[in-house]
């Protein structure tokens, strides 16, 4: 099931499950519906216009100090389409709430300023 938060005033965070991912990934961006997306890295990956590599890097970093060397195996990417920040991330309640509020939330605003360049 898909939902939106609310980030702050003007930004929200759509958060949808993979089976959903491939045409609602579209349909975000296609509708400019919300500012970012959560999505897996095959539905999203060949749609971003720029990647941010760092993303990947730190997500993978941060869960080492959770779950050790296991964390090689995480796939993670970020990056932008049509002016919208979309977060690729392993699925796991771990993950989800490392990205989230590590990564993902105290960066945000300052992501969507390069976004929009």
């Amino acid at each position: 099931m898909s939902c939106t938060l609310r980030l702050d005033a003007k930004h929200r965070l759509h958060v949808c499950p993979e089976s959903e991912l491939d045409g609602t990934a579209r349909r975000i961006v296609r509708l400019q519906i919300e500012d970012s997306c959560y999505c897996t890295i095959e539905a999203v990956t060949p749609l971003l216009e720029k990647v941010i590599d760092g993303f990947g890097e730190l997500f993978r970093m941060k869960s080492y100090d959770e779950i050790g060397t296991a964390s090689m195996l995480s796939r993670a990417v970020a990056g932008i389409y049509q002016q919208r920040a979309v977060f690729c991330i392993p699925g796991s309640t771990a993950a989800v709430k490392l990205a989230t509020t590590q990564l993902i939330v105290p960066e945000i605003v300052h992501i969507l300023s390069h976004a929009t360049k």
